[in-house]
């Protein structure tokens, strides 16, 4: 190139890589003045005949006592559409020029040696840190969009872990299963005290599906920094559940006699799999759980005005999801008196207070009673 102008003579330090047919042509299709917008510029070709147009080469260019390797492209080949790895496509597979730009790279020796930390070794860097780990990923990206009955992944990000520990990655949102091995590039951060990494790449390096085994801890050790990011197994009494009207189960505490645990859940676990009964021919050739699925109970509850009423009613009656909060009327209204809530019994000084935030945790239907204190 000489003043700016393309040239049809390639110097000896230039080694052609990608070479585009005689026939091969740019036009400006989008109509926004670029891509030989002129149809009386021609490509720049070289070679004998009709010559060839250069889409990408290598060039050895020296500077000071120093050689360097550089790679041009005149062709898509390198725009930022097609090889950019950022924030906003990191979980994404990529385009083919992508694979085909790296393949060249890698053959032609000029790719940086990788350097991949232990996750373990990662956690203890500082925020900001930019590393790159691999492992296998111990959660399947989110599927409730397309696939919300066997959804079992949370939203935009998942979990990896390697023989040191765990760690949460984000964003990645499809492109990886649960069981793949990976490699992944980011940005070490913190969440609620939880180390994670903001991914600027992904990789999956085998598509083979090999789940981790999950480690087995006791609850009271489950949340502890050593175990954070794992995938655990344990197991324990249930208790304080929370679940929406519906019956859906957002979260629970577990304890094995060591100290409690939360299991969040969110709504992300949904129901998936295949049910089976006594007609259902086995067709896995390996020993197997089956696991028991529950459909939390409604019960109806009564609401005695118990001398008042409400609205125009004496009475009231809702459907109440076992283990969900309460739904409570209308305050209701009594001539002479003052509403001091709702209760499980029409005695005075007795009974346990039901409000809006008290959960359903009688298996049966049953009457709560208006009390009232004279003004």
């Amino acid at each position: 190139m000489k003043a700016g102008n393309a040239t049809n003579i390639l110097p000896e330090s230039v080694s052609p890589l990608i070479n585009g047919a005689p026939t091969t042509e740019s036009v400006d299709r989008d109509k926004d003045g670029y891509g030989l917008a002129d149809k009386e510029q021609k490509l720049p070709r070289y070679g004998e005949g009709e010559g060839t147009v250069l889409l990408n080469a290598t060039e050895t260019v020296t500077h000071g006592d120093k050689t360097s390797l550089v790679i041009a492209a005149g062709g898509a080949f390198m725009s930022n559409f097609e090889i950019k790895v950022d924030l906003d496509n990191a979980g994404s597979l990529q385009y083919s020029n992508y694979t085909i730009l790296n393949n060249l790279l890698k053959t032609i020796g000029t790719v940086p040696k990788i350097t991949v930390s232990t996750i373990a070794d990662a956690k203890t860097l500082a925020p900001g840190s930019i590393v790159t780990l691999e492992g296998t990923a111990t959660a399947s990206v989110n599927t409730q969009s397309t696939n919300p009955d066997s959804n079992k992944g949370f939203f935009d990000c998942i979990y990896m872990q390697d023989a040191t520990g765990g760690i949460n990655l984000f964003p990645v949102s499809e492109g990886v299963f649960e069981g793949q091995n990976i490699r992944v590039t980011g940005t070490l951060s913190n969440y609620q005290g939880e180390v994670q990494l903001a991914v600027s790449k992904v990789t999956v390096l085998d598509q083979t599906i090999q789940p981790v085994k999950p480690t087995k801890v006791a609850t009271a050790l489950a949340g502890s920094p050593a175990n954070t990011g794992l995938l655990i197994q344990t197991q324990g009494t249930v208790s304080n559940m929370i679940a929406e009207q519906n019956g859906t189960v957002n979260q629970f505490t577990i304890d094995d006699g060591s100290g409690p645990m939360i299991v969040y859940i969110n709504g992300y676990i949904t129901t998936g799999g295949s049910k089976v009964t006594k007609d259902t021919v086995l067709k896995s050739a390996k020993a197997h759980a089956l696991y028991a699925r529950w459909t939390a109970n409604k019960y109806t509850i009564t609401y005695n005005a118990n001398g008042g009423k409400i609205g125009k009613v004496k009475s009231s009656k809702k459907s109440v999801t076992f283990a969900a909060k309460y739904a409570l009327p209308a305050t209701p209204k009594r001539a002479g008196y003052t509403f001091k809530g709702w209760y499980t019994t029409s005695k005075t000084k007795c009974g346990t207070k039901v409000t809006t935030a008290t959960k359903l945790n009688t298996a049966k239907a049953h009457t709560l009673y208006a009390r009232w204190a004279k003004k």
